[in-house]
């Protein structure tokens, strides 16, 4: 297997065992081959003590909250006795299950991820990128095109692959499928001619349709507009211009495919 073609939700499913036994062992092989993509796996691998501390300093204040069994209650396993690692799915399902609890038996709490917004998610992945995540891949345009139908089919919105691929300043690199609260949220990924990473990501949405606005999230640059039942963002560490043509470049795309699409 190319590690190249190995996307970050693969990698998710490698963490989880949920890989076929086939493709589990050319992933392996790949990642004992190449070092970038262990890195990512590394990213995308959270220490189980690291979500534990989260959490504790919020369990206290759960009305009826009872302290812990000592150590060596044998009803009470430790997380190690799991491993050492568990994977971003799983760690963060526990986490947000002990925080809903928080929330609603106290009546005065919410879970954050409740109220998070999709785009400061997206703005803290983004952050882990950095040029060499993508400046080795170089997909043929048939790749290209067999990822992108593949995506827009899961998130169920029809972006045509010239509008991808025709981004000002931008070069097209890769496109996958992530999720937010159980909805799918398309990512493609881009260059900018430094080799600065930008993602424009897709996610559903009931919220109401609303025009272009910049923005920042987690320092970085931040363009994002809804429209048709679709939120969308254009992010990366680049000048605000940059991601303004290229949202500008993208949006009217999409609106004169939906235009095409109704008439």
């Amino acid at each position: 297997m190319d590690s190249r073609s190995i996307t970050d939700e693969e990698l998710v499913a490698f963490l989880d065992g949920e890989l076929p036994p086939e493709q589990a062992k050319a992933v392996e092989q790949a990642l004992r081959d190449d070092p970038a993509l262990r890195a990512r796996l590394d990213a995308l691998t959270i220490d189980t003590d690291t979500v534990k501390s989260a959490f504790d300093s919020l369990l206290p204040l759960a009305p009826g909250h009872a302290e812990p069994a000592p150590k060596d209650s044998p009803s009470q396993p430790s997380s190690r006795a799991l491993g050492p690692l568990v994977s971003r799915r799983a760690a963060i399902a526990a986490s947000l299950a002990a925080v809903a609890a928080i929330g609603f038996a106290g009546g005065r709490l919410t879970a954050p991820m409740q109220s998070e917004d999709w785009r400061m998610a997206v703005a803290e992945y983004q952050l882990l990128y950095r040029s060499e995540t993508l400046t080795h891949l170089d997909p043929s345009p048939a790749e290209l095109e067999s990822e992108r139908a593949r995506v827009v089919a899961e998130l169920g919105l029809d972006i045509d692959g010239t509008a991808l691929r025709n981004v000002s300043g931008l070069r097209y690199r890769r496109a996958q499928i992530l999720g937010y609260e159980a909805a799918p949220l398309a990512q493609f990924a881009y260059l900018d001619s430094r080799n600065r990473p930008v993602a424009f990501c897709v996610t559903p949405t009931e919220a109401a349709s609303r025009p272009l606005e910049t923005q920042s999230f987690k320092g970085l640059a931040a363009v994002s507009w809804i429209a048709d039942g679709f939120a969308f963002l254009v992010i990366g560490d680049v000048p605000p211009a940059l991601l303004d043509r290229a949202a500008r470049d993208l949006s009217a795309s999409l609106a004169q495919a939906s235009r095409t699409k109704s008439s």
